[in-house]
Order: C-alpha cells, then structure tokens, then sequence
C-alpha cells in the first residue's frame, strides 16, 4: 500500500468477524480509488486478523492490545499523511461514491472543512435485506474531514470512554469547524445485536450528558 493518497481511510476492529469483509470490500469498491486504508485490529480474540490478512496487500495492517476506538482512530491520524481522512466502523458500509461526492465537494469548496451525508440503518447480512428511512445528523462514518481540523482542535479524547465522537463533535462547535451536510446516503449503519450503543447503552447515555455539560461548561468561558 502506497501512502501519497488524497484520502485516509481509517477502521478500527474489534471482534468484528462477521461483518468486516464487507466493510472493507465497500472502500475498495469505491468509485474514487486514490485513498489509504489504515487497519487497527484493537486486540480482537475472534477471528478478525484471519479477515483481514486475506486483505493485507490492500491495507496498512497495525495490530495493538484492546485500548478502544479513541486510541485506535489517532493512531491512524498519526500514521496517515493525506490532506482528508474518513473513518467507517467495521461493521458498516459505504456506498461505492461516497468518497469521490465527498472529495470533489471539498475541493470545490475550500472553506468547508467537513462534509457529511446522510445515514440509512439496515439489519442483517446483506444491504437488500431492511434498509430504513436515512435520517440527517453527524455521523464521523458518513464524514469527510480535512486533516488540517485535527491539527486546530486536536485528536479524539481518549478519556472520554465511547463518547469520544460526541466529544470531538462539541469541540467543533466550539471551535466553529465548518460542517456542511448533503442530503444523499453517504452510510449504511448495520443494526445488530453486538452494537456497542445497545451493549453499553447505559454507560454512552451517561457519557452523552457528561459531553454536553463539558460542552455548556465551555460554552460559558
């Protein structure tokens, strides 16, 4: 894998066997082809790294003890140099022009520093199966962001548990990042029984107020 691409393409995996492939096929059937693909097996006991071997001329393998998400994503932006970077759970897909819609956008309009498109939530094995009505709102999945962000409002905070998007999107408030949204499917978000948001739900809502009283307590400087 070369690394002077326009695009970094950041996944972190854990235990993601059963819909990684998938996730991968749908970056590199992507219609824009001059990206990155940075993969951070994040200590998975599955058989994840099987998966991704199949893949290891296609992809920057780096493989690390279970640290989380937050961890895992600024490894990827340390070890990417492209001028965007977009990053997809490894149990989602991308539809194949996501990256090139997304990449002219930016370039055409340079005072934008992230676009994001909509998010389609579908369950099961395969797209055709249940797909529902896409809602509009950020999601880092269906986002690309100029690097150049992370260099003014820094990294994701690794203390915030698995409310760090939540974190990094309140610091772009703050920090007036502008976000432009575009009303076509840029993510197809798998519902299914081993989402972290239904495993751990109680602890992200409580992690979700803890974001938004960081976020007012700024507010108020």
């Amino acid at each position: 894998m070369t690394t002077n691409k326009k695009v970094g393409v950041i996944i972190s995996v854990y235990n993601g066997e059963n819909y990684l492939a998938a996730a991968i096929e749908s970056v590199l059937n992507q219609t824009y082809q001059s990206h990155n693909l940075i993969i951070i097996n994040d200590g998975s006991n599955d058989k994840s790294f099987e998966v991704l071997k199949k893949y290891e001329k296609y992809i920057l393998l780096i493989e690390q003890n279970n640290s989380g998400q937050a961890v895992s994503f600024n490894k990827g932006l340390k070890l990417d140099s492209s001028e965007y970077v977009s990053f997809l759970d490894a149990d989602d897909i991308w539809p194949s022009y996501k990256l090139q819609k997304e990449v002219e956008f930016l370039n055409s309009n340079k005072q934008i520093e992230i676009i994001t498109g909509l998010t389609a939530n579908f369950k099961g094995l395969e797209l055709k199966q249940q797909i529902f009505h896409p809602i509009k709102g950020f999601m880092l999945s269906a986002s690309l962001i100029r690097k150049k962000v992370f260099q003014k409002i820094g990294g994701f905070t690794e203390e915030t548990g698995t409310n760090h998007i939540l974190d990094f999107y309140s610091r772009c408030q703050l920090n007036n990042i502008k976000t432009c949204y575009y009303n076509e499917i840029a993510l197809f978000r798998r519902v299914h029984t081993a989402n972290m948001t239904l495993i751990r739900k109680d602890e992200i809502y409580k992690g979700y107020i803890n974001a938004l009283q960081r976020h007012i307590a700024k507010l108020k400087k």
